[in-house]
Formats: structure tokens, sequence, C-alpha cells
């Protein structure tokens, strides 16, 4: 009997569905607030937690802190009434944001940070943050999110002010020290614009 061939191509049928296929374990992604609030509608009985980042590019400490996000303990959940069952939101922040930040550059743009963001496990729900703002106020005052996570390198004080007076006038309780260290400032450092440098020459 002859062996089988040792190379075949994908069935043409099976082609064909793979952009069904592949979008079907994707997370959803939205790309406005009246988007944002009808997904989180349908996540009742849910804890809303919710990250950001600009992703540009993404690395291992943002995945850290993405899965983290997802993960955390029930006891702190518990001791605020809030359900174990979590549902993640994951921010991209928008394209102003990242040129604002990198001196008119953009590297990679939102649409394609947001393709990877959604891939990784656990995330629900995906929403690009098209504002002409160097902050999370306008997102946190929809009043949407129960948790918001940020990593070891930022605390309350150091947050915006306009995020901390939105914090506070919806309830929005911050959990801090999600992810991995970042060893910022040493060799051992896991950063955005490490992996930049080396892209555009610079490192």
């Amino acid at each position: 009997m002859a062996s089988p061939e040792p190379f075949v191509y994908l069935p043409e049928a099976a082609k064909a569905a793979e952009p069904a296929v592949v979008e079907s374990v994707l997370a959803p992604v939205v790309e406005t607030y009246e988007a944002l609030q009808v997904a989180l509608a349908a996540t009742e009985g849910q804890t809303k937690v919710v990250t950001s980042g600009f992703f540009n590019p993404i690395h291992k400490n943002h995945i850290s802190n993405i899965v983290s996000s997802k993960q955390l303990p029930a006891a702190l959940l518990a001791e605020r009434g809030l359900p174990s069952d979590i549902h993640l939101t994951v921010v991209v922040n928008g394209d102003w944001s990242t040129r604002e930040k990198l001196g008119g550059k953009t590297f990679l743009t939102a649409s394609e940070r947001a393709e990877v963001v959604r891939a990784i496990t656990g995330v629900d729900l995906v929403f690009i943050h098209e504002v002409e703002e160097s902050h999370q106020a306008s997102l946190i005052g929809l009043g949407c999110f129960d948790i918001f996570t940020k990593g070891g390198d930022r605390d309350f004080d150091s947050l915006p002010a306009a995020e901390q007076a939105a914090l506070r006038e919806t309830g929005t309780l911050m959990v801090g020290n999600v992810g991995f260290e970042k060893y910022e400032g040493t060799t051992a450092e896991v950063s955005s614009s490490k992996l930049r440098a080396r892209v555009w020459g610079q490192g």
C-alpha cells in the first residue's frame, strides 16, 4: 500500500470557510461608545474589567497584564460584592494619541494593533478608543466598568487628574500592579519603545 503524500493543500471548501472560522474565535472589535455600551449590556452577571494600552508593538508584559486582568482573584472581587465571572474589555489607544506620543509617527495603526489583541486568550471585547485626549477619563466616565487594571509601573497618583476624578465619580475600582514587572531603566526592561528603536534602527 502506497504511503500518503507528505504534503497536501487545505481543501477548497475549508479554504473558503477560513475567514469565518478564524473570525469565530477572535474577540469582536468596536469603535464607538454606543457600540461599546451595547456590547457590555449583554454581560449582565459578570464583572466588567477593562485594561488599556498602546500595544505598539505588543510585548510579553502587555500579554501578562491582559491575561492577569481576566484572572483577578475571586477574593478581591468578593470583597467588592462582584461576580467571579469576568468579562474583559481591552482598550487600544487610537492613532491620534499614538501620534502625540511618538512625535507624529504611528508605527502600527490602531486597527493593526487591535487585530493582534483580539486574538489573545481571555479577551472578550476590544475597543479602539479614537479620541483627541491623552487619557481615558471619557471612557471611565461612561460608568460601564467595575474595575480598571493597570500595570506595575502605575499607581493612582500617577494617573492624569481627569482619570482620577472619573474613577471617583463612577466608583470604578483601579487595580494596580497587574502583569509582569517592566524593569524600567534597566537592561532587563521590556518596553514597546525599545522594540520600536530596534525596528527604526535607533538601538
